[in-house]
């Protein structure tokens, strides 16, 4: 076989699978890059990423022409930067990242929206049964029930003797300042003449059937989160459990990170991104793991799964420390599938043989 034949074959394998990974990876980042059409974008995704790799190839055969060079070339410093530059742009920023990016991407895009949607019905249905009380309740609580027991003390042994009398009935008003005028403590009638026995029983009566009822209205009516948002969060976690469905079905039949799968991924992403908005407004309203506030309440509002598809954003939380080492295997196996291929592409145009010839 020519040896210029099998260079150029070789190249075109690695380039092939460096220009399938770069292409994934675009398209998952921009949807509906070039074109709506799936297969419009794709003819022209595949003509750039060609381009771009083409470019890569060369910039790096500059560079090494330039370090080699035997007095035959006329501006060897020249090649030499410009290689480096484009190499920088064409292979550092876009081959190298979304390369990566797509090899890790279809082993684990499977787990990420799995838990995503996981995590995500967990705090919409903590809204939707309105579960978590915000924390200025117990402290109101606390205020009314100091404030009821003084009530109390007033009333077993006060100024005036044992009995609701004037000073107790004080500590009520009291009590329906801090609940406020629409959650009234009835105030007891005057019975100094009863006896401890009879006001003990009465006073407990009186907390069961007044004080903890208003409380525990006060708490629903302006502690919780309001209902309609619940009503908000129930039909999330609806939508959510319908999604989970569809991407577990994938998953077990292996066709999660096929492409096919791409309008199911990006409709949970969009169901996702709902719930996200829904409990960053009631987030005070949720009790939140680790640092997933942060995530849920972030100005512009991005799922663990958007972030996922997004090569640079991966990039990122790799470097810092937010991804699994093993994402390094994936970056280090796209490094030699291009340097191989820059390689091949060396071989096949030494002595300067024409790109095309």
């Amino acid at each position: 076989m020519n040896t210029k034949v099998l260079w150029f074959a070789l190249f075109v394998l690695a380039a092939g699978i460096s220009c399938w990974a770069t292409s994934s990876s675009l398209i998952l980042l921009i949807p509906s890059l070039f074109s709506s059409n799936p297969i419009v974008r794709l003819i022209m995704v595949w003509l750039l990423v060609i381009m771009i790799y083409v470019l890569a190839s060369m910039s790096m055969k500059w560079v090494v022409d330039s370090i080699t060079n035997d007095g035959t070339l006329n501006h060897p410093k020249a090649m030499l930067w410009g290689g480096m530059a484009t190499l920088a742009v064409t292979w550092i920023i876009v081959s190298l990242p979304t390369n990566a990016h797509t090899f890790f991407y279809n082993l684990k895009i499977g787990d990420v929206i799995t838990e995503d949607l996981s995590t995500t019905r967990s705090y919409c249905q903590q809204l939707a049964d309105r579960s978590v009380v915000d924390s200025a309740y117990n402290t109101l609580r606390t205020e009314v029930l100091h404030e009821w027991e003084l009530f109390e003390n007033e009333v077993k042994g006060g100024h005036t003797g044992s009995g609701f009398g004037r000073y107790a009935e004080k500590h009520i008003a009291k009590i329906t300042t801090m609940l406020g005028e629409e959650y009234p403590i009835p105030t007891p009638q005057n019975t100094n003449k009863a006896t401890d026995l009879e006001i003990t029983n009465f006073v407990n009566n009186y907390k069961q059937r007044y004080l903890f009822p208003q409380l525990e209205k006060v708490k629903s009516d302006k502690y919780k989160v309001d209902l309609k948002c619940a009503k908000e969060a129930q039909d999330d976690v609806e939508r959510i459990v319908t999604m989970e469905d569809s991407i577990h079905q994938l998953i077990y039949a292996n066709e999660i990170s096929n492409e096919s799968s791409e309008p199911v991924i990006t409709q949970a992403d969009g169901v996702l991104k709902l719930s996200y908005s829904h409990i960053k407004k009631s987030a005070k309203y949720v009790d939140f793991n680790g640092d997933d506030k942060k995530l849920y309440t972030k100005d512009n509002i991005e799922t663990r799964t958007s972030r996922f598809l997004n090569p640079y954003s991966v990039m990122w939380d790799f470097f810092s420390g937010k991804i699994p080492i093993t994402f390094s295997l994936w970056l280090l196996v796209s490094i030699v599938i291009d340097l191989a291929g820059f390689f091949f592409f060396y071989q096949w145009q030494k002595k300067n043989i024409p790109i095309f010839n």
